[in-house]
């Protein structure tokens, strides 16, 4: 989950808090306490649950099929999910409370001091995780995954976003438009990285977080976080040395992000982490 200091005040609804997340569960809490922050909720802690508490009105639909997607996906995938316990939605709020999986985020240094047979193994695994996701999609579907198609928000992005960026700018984000989507809708994580992925002494064990789950181009999964937080090296041995693929990667990952920069002008103004990411991206570009 991304860190609080990551979104202006502006972008968020009032901190949901530990006493107010204690009045709305629907049981008893043990010691509660906040563990992380993102743009759409809040995580707490309490004994053996994570309870997140939402922060915009639209996530209580996104945290009711999160809770059906991680029931159906519970011990059919090469890694650890975490079981739901309960959804309660009071007061304009939602909470939904899964059982703590224990592990360590799985950060790139983590992956750079595993052996070579390790890091095979740990790649492989990644492959498998998503084969098995993709083989849901049709269960997905019928729970109500949403689609996501960056692509599609060229317009809304020009209009928006396009006239915040220079020339060479705006032509780079257009070359990246010739990817374009594939037309494949797979069910995506959409959200994979080392906070998100969890390890014990260099074995994945856990995938956590599904609240970006959705139907999209299966190379959404390595032009979601994945490129971010892990890097191009990384995702080329994921994709098996194929360049064609990583490419397509990249322009996805900076169309998803164009969109949200496009979403956040249109609701708040210019500015923004979205925005900020797209001009360091293709200032290396």
């Amino acid at each position: 989950m991304d860190d609080i200091a990551a979104f202006p005040v502006s972008e968020v609804e009032p901190l949901v808090s530990a006493t107010e997340v204690r009045r709305l569960a629907p049981e008893t809490l043990p010691e509660i306490f906040r563990i992380g922050q993102g743009a759409d909720s809040t995580a707490y802690r309490a004994g053996d649950l994570v309870i997140r508490a939402s922060r915009r009105s639209e996530v209580a639909d996104h945290m009711r099929f999160e809770m059906k997607l991680l029931d159906r996906l519970r011990g059919r995938l090469p890694l650890r999910v975490p079981a739901p316990v309960w959804l309660e939605v009071r007061d304009g709020v939602a909470l939904m409370a899964h059982r703590y999986e224990p592990g360590a985020p799985f950060e790139r240094s983590t992956f750079d001091g595993l052996s070579g047979p390790a890091q095979g193994a740990a790649l492989q695994t990644v492959r498998e995780l998503w084969g098995e996701l993709h083989s849901y999609t049709a269960e997905a579907q019928d729970l109500g995954a949403e689609r996501a198609r960056p692509f599609d928000d060229a317009e809304v992005v020009e209009a928006h976003v396009f006239p915040l960026l220079t020339s060479h700018e705006r032509q780079l984000c257009l070359e990246a438009l010739r990817f374009g989507d594939s037309g494949e809708a797979e069910l995506v994580h959409h959200d994979f990285a080392p906070d998100h992925v969890l390890h014990a002494d260099g074995t994945l064990v856990a995938i956590i977080d599904f609240g970006d789950a959705c139907l999209s181009d299966p190379i959404a999964e390595i032009g979601g976080r994945l490129l971010n937080a892990y890097g191009e090296d990384f995702a080329l041995r994921i994709l098996n040395g194929d360049r064609d693929a990583l490419s397509a990667a990249v322009a996805y990952e900076l169309w998803d992000r164009l969109a949200g920069a496009a979403n956040h002008i249109k609701s708040t103004g210019p500015g923004g982490k979205e925005l900020d990411w797209v001009r360091r991206r293709l200032a290396s570009s």
